[in-house]
């Protein structure tokens, strides 16, 4: 709440921003365990590529869960977009397609003309959020609670 925003704009900007990145963290992992559970596959390259990224910029700390490029030797999943979102299997339609707000209903029309099979999304991803997103937050307000009490103390 307004305490704890209040608090952490004692600390030193740096203090501050070092125990942001570390909650915002804690919250990623519990969503990224939560998104290796729902991949159907356990032991594949997806569940190695789902990775925890933090970045604060202007002041705003923000944790992103999401596929890795190089999270296993070089070899990230690639195709993780496909397996959340869903996608087109066969040969790509020869169509000409405009760019532009249009493009991906051009696309999704020229493909099913062509006879295209559409493979759902399983949306592991989002129902990760959906899940564990309030649990997330909560840990996160909770760590840096903590982190602003252990601060005030020393």
């Amino acid at each position: 709440g307004k305490e704890l925003a209040a608090g952490l704009r004692e600390l030193e900007p740096k203090l501050m921003k070092t125990y942001a990145r570390a909650a915002m963290r804690e919250g990623g992992k519990l969503i990224q365990q939560q998104a290796k559970a729902n991949v159907h596959s356990v032991k594949g390259l997806t569940v190695k590529s789902i990775r925890v990224k933090v970045k604060m910029k202007r002041g705003t700390v923000r944790a992103s869960i999401g596929p890795s490029p190089n999270a296993v030797r070089g070899k990230g999943a690639f195709y993780m977009d496909w397996e959340e979102l869903g996608h087109f299997a066969g040969k790509r339609p020869k169509a000409r397609i405009q760019k532009g707000a249009e493009a991906r209903t051009d696309y999704i029309k020229a493909s099913i003309s062509a006879g295209r099979k559409f493979i759902p999304g399983t949306h592991f991803m989002e129902r990760a959020m959906q899940s564990k997103g309030g649990a997330a937050a909560d840990l996160v307000a909770e760590k840096l609670r903590t982190a602003v009490e252990q601060a005030k103390l020393n």
